[in-house]
Formats: structure tokens, sequence, C-alpha cells
């Protein structure tokens, strides 16, 4: 017996097969009554018919599924035995390439590409970020419409491409969950996404209530504490225990070599502020930070803690954009004296 509920659904954008080793699969979207949700398909034989049905337009029932939260994200999965039937619905097939309105995101599920126009309300200073593929522009904005705001970050190229107070179409960026608060983001493959001029909305828009808190300071460190280096698992990047030349996940129970786990380093920071010496304030560097805290006081994760504190203390002026909730750092520079 089946244990979840039989879809009712429209199918869309069924992809070309692909392969992964020896797997091969394919993709697609089901758009049902209250949102839109990613699928994948292990038994391709089924692909020419799910792809006439989406070309058809053609309402299905979805039979014999399972689910997956590989993506974190509870996408239907289609095998072998499942059973996609005809059947009727009470809801009209919708075309996703179609403008979304920012107050009809809530029934949209995190993953999907969509296409939004959006009035740029606020608009953060660029920063660099260090990802483990290199550093990276990144900007965020809150977008508006006359249904609602929601925050959009732009990366790389899409940086630096609107100005606060012009209208703009992003076609295909990425809806995102994060602490159960949606956000867009532009998506990993830059070419994927256009982003382009339009006229101003003619009604009243949502006002933006939630602005960024990043703030910017210069200054100099004056102390470091909570100096913390852990080796997490290569495959979930949690702690794990080390025994010997082997290390333990007890989250995905996973063993393997200690020098496969990646080394993860945390510190506290306080700093007094240049231009307001009575400003002081402590902030938390984490893991990708941190290795651009190394890479300024030309150090490397394997070495000592004194040596690295005292290389930070050693640095003369820093600038920090941090969160002013959080407290955790953003970025941080060297300041040339």
């Amino acid at each position: 017996m089946n244990k979840f509920t039989d879809i009712t659904c429209y199918i869309h954008n069924v992809s070309p097969i692909k392969k992964s080793g020896t797997t091969k699969y394919f993709n697609y979207v089901i758009q049902t009554k209250s949102d839109v949700r990613n699928g994948v398909c292990f038994a391709v034989d089924k692909r020419e018919t799910l792809d006439s049905l989406a070309q058809q337009h053609s309402p299905v029932k979805i039979h014999k599924y399972s689910l997956s939260n590989k993506f974190g994200r509870k996408d239907i999965v289609i095998n072998k035995n499942t059973l996609i039937t005809p059947t009727t619905l009470d809801f009209k097939y919708q075309d996703l390439d179609d403008v979304t309105s920012i107050a009809s995101l809530s029934q949209v599920t995190a993953g999907q590409l969509v296409k939004i126009k959006g009035h740029v309300a606020h608009l953060s200073p660029t920063r660099t970020v260090l990802l483990d593929a290199g550093p990276v522009k990144k900007q965020e904005a809150f977008i508006n419409d006359p249904s609602g705001y929601i925050k959009l970050v732009l990366w790389g190229s899409h940086a630096d491409s609107v100005s606060e107070g012009s209208t703009h179409l992003f076609d295909k960026v990425r809806v995102k969950l994060a602490h159960q608060e949606k956000y867009l983001n532009t998506p990993k493959n830059e070419d994927e996404c256009k982003i382009s001029s339009v006229a101003n909305f003619t009604e009243s828009l949502q006002p933006v209530e939630n602005i960024s808190t990043v703030k910017d300071l210069t200054g100099k460190i004056l102390g470091v504490t909570n100096l913390n280096k852990y080796h997490c698992c290569c495959s979930c990047n949690k702690n794990v225990t080390i025994k010997g030349n082997l290390a333990f996940c007890n989250n995905c129970s996973m063993t393997m070599k200690l020098n496969c786990c990646k080394l993860q380093c945390t510190l506290k920071l306080y700093i007094q502020e240049t231009s307001n010496p009575h400003n002081r304030v402590r902030v938390s560097v984490y893991n990708d930070v941190f290795s651009k805290v190394l890479g300024i006081c030309n150090l490397l994760a394997a070495s000592t803690d004194e040596e690295i504190i005292e290389n930070i203390l050693d640095l003369e002026l820093v600038k920090v954009s941090y969160d002013a909730q959080s407290n955790k750092v953003i970025d941080i520079d060297q300041v040339k004296i």
C-alpha cells in the first residue's frame, strides 16, 4: 500500500535523460492545486509518457511514489512501480513561465526557479565573500510589489546590476528557505538568470519593513576569544569523533579517514571602532571568513593557536562587515595604513 496520498497534478518541464554513475534518471516539475514541486524519475521508460502529458497539459494522478529530502525539500520520486493515470481536476494548468507575484511565493516550493517583477526598495553594498570555489561578489536587496516584499541575494555578475528605486524583471531566480523564511537567490549558473529593466508598477507597493541589519566597522582588534578548531564529516559536515587516524560521524554513521575530514575553525573578535573609540563590539568569525583571516595573516589552518592569535592581534586596522542581530562577521579586510 502506498504510504502517501495520491497526487493530482499537471506535469511540467520534463528534462532529457541524465546519468549519474550507472544510474539513469530525468527531472520534472509538478503543479498541484496549492504549490509547485520538483520531481525525479528513475524509470526512464516513463519519460516519453510524462513528456507527452506535459506537452498536452493533461491532468494526472500519481500513485505509489516516494519522497526524497536530499536537497532539503520533499521531491516527488517516480520509479517502475509508480502508476500515472489520467484524471480530472478543479484547477487550471498554469504556465510556469508566467510572472509570479511575491505573495504567491508562499505556495512555491524551495528550489524552484521563478520569474518575478520587483521594485528594488533597498540595496546593500556589494561585498566579496570567500567560498570553496574562491572569492565571489554578493549583494543583498529587498524587492517589493503590490502584494508583498522579499529579500533577494545577487551573486557574481548579477551584483551591481540593479539600482535602488528601479524596477526589474528577474527571470529565473531561485526560491530559497532559511530559518523558516523564504528569500530569492540568483542561481549558481549565472547565465540561467536574466535581469532586465521594466516599467514601474502603477499600483501602490507593499512597504518593506525588514531592512538589512548588516553594519560596517573600521577599527583595531583588541582581543581574541573562543578560538575553536574541529573536524567535520566529509558527507554531512557535522562534528566527528576522532580515534587515531579514523573519524566517526554520529549524525550519518559514516566512518572515514581523518585526512578526508574538513578542518573547521571559529573564533570571536573584540574590536574598537576607530572613529568612535567608545564603540566596542564582539563579533563571531565562522569557517569561510576564518579562512580569509588566515589568508590576511599569511597562515594555514594547521597553524598553532598561539600563532593565529598573535598574528591577528598584530593587524593594525581592519574593516569588518557584520550582522548587527547575530554579530556574525560577513566579511573582513585589512586596512593598509
